[in-house]
């Protein structure tokens, strides 16, 4: 799930948007957003049956894969690029086929409008980018926040091919458990939610330069401007969050835990110390769907710090956790 949600009002940013100088059309590519693997020939993007997404791979292709997935609905991957190639010491790259990618319709990744944006779609994404880039083999997943979420959904489906997992804050793995009310309280009737809902009826997603820049002032701006080296990104996907996570997650039964003891590896947890509804208190009651599950915490982290600004700490709970695997 988005991390920082602000009170931007969109009346402002209406004027910003639709008062542009007549010189600059705010949908061409980079005028108003980083331009997608539509636009941009010279991104690194792999073309599943569905959709194209903006894909990279690091180390080498014989080291077990492990595959790396951003939170959200609706952001993108540039932020868990400090776990593979960290400031100091050893990164995922060194040790393992590292493939992270932006999910569909968000980040550089290719734009759909909001029936082609369902959770289905996203385990189908899923299970070809698995399928394609590690053919029969096993693999690893890290997921953080909504990508923790969808860590535990293609678990669900294939405990099987998954070896071990990291879930690093993850949202409900099913619709019934209550989240905490700290610092990461989500209401969906909030005036910026209001605001961002208005944002989808005068801005089409036909336009999504024009909606993703406003979901991307209204989400983040405050946010960067708070916090001291906030967590990067290089795009917002406006319709993600208001197709699958307000229109379809937020009012699912979904149950991505059935099958989840299933998975024979270890399964590490990862939570900052700093007060979140995502932290240890609420991950406590998620370690018992699993038959090896086991909960590190980060000191002086956030939400977001577990994989930014202490990627390092993650990353060397990580790798221990992992190097069990490998004997």
């Amino acid at each position: 799930m988005l991390a920082a949600l602000t009170t931007v009002r969109f009346s402002c940013l209406a004027v910003l948007l639709f008062g542009l100088g007549g010189c600059l059309d705010p949908t061409e590519p980079g005028v108003l957003v980083h331009a997608t693997v539509d636009e941009d020939d010279s991104l690194p993007a792999l073309e599943l049956s569905e959709t194209r997404l903006h894909l990279q791979t690091f180390g080498d292709p014989r080291n077990p894969p492990l595959v790396l997935l951003h939170g959200g609905p609706g952001n993108d991957h540039r932020y868990l690029l400090r776990l593979v190639q960290p400031r100091w010491g050893p990164g995922l790259e060194d040790e393992y086929f590292v493939i992270v990618f932006d999910q569909r319709g968000a980040g550089l990744s290719r734009r759909h409008e909001p029936e082609a944006l369902t959770l289905d779609a996203y385990l189908r994404d899923l299970e070809e980018v698995i399928d394609t880039l590690a053919p029969e083999r096993q693999v690893i997943l890290f997921g953080h926040s909504w990508g923790g979420q969808y860590a535990a959904m293609y678990m669900n489906a294939h405990p099987e091919r998954v070896t071990a997992a990291v879930l690093a804050e993850p949202g409900r793995l099913r619709w019934d458990l209550e989240e905490g009310g700290a610092d990461f309280d989500f209401d969906p009737f909030a005036e910026h939610i209001g605001d961002l809902l208005w944002a989808r009826q005068l801005v089409s997603m036909q336009e999504h330069a024009r909606a993703d820049y406003v979901a991307s002032l209204l989400l983040l701006e405050d946010t960067n401007a708070r916090v001291e080296d906030p967590s990067p990104n290089w795009r917002v996907g406006a319709a993600v969050l208001l197709s699958l996570y307000l229109d379809e997650i937020e009012v699912a039964h979904f149950d991505w835990t059935p099958r989840l003891a299933e998975v024979e590896g270890p399964v590490l947890f990862v939570v900052g110390d700093q007060p979140s509804d995502l932290g240890a208190s609420f991950q406590t009651q998620q370690l018992d769907f699993f038959v090896d599950a086991r909960m590190v915490e980060i000191a002086g982290a956030g939400h977001s710090d577990i994989v930014w600004k202490r990627a390092e700490d993650t990353l060397a709970v990580t790798l221990g956790v992992l190097a069990e695997v490998r004997r």
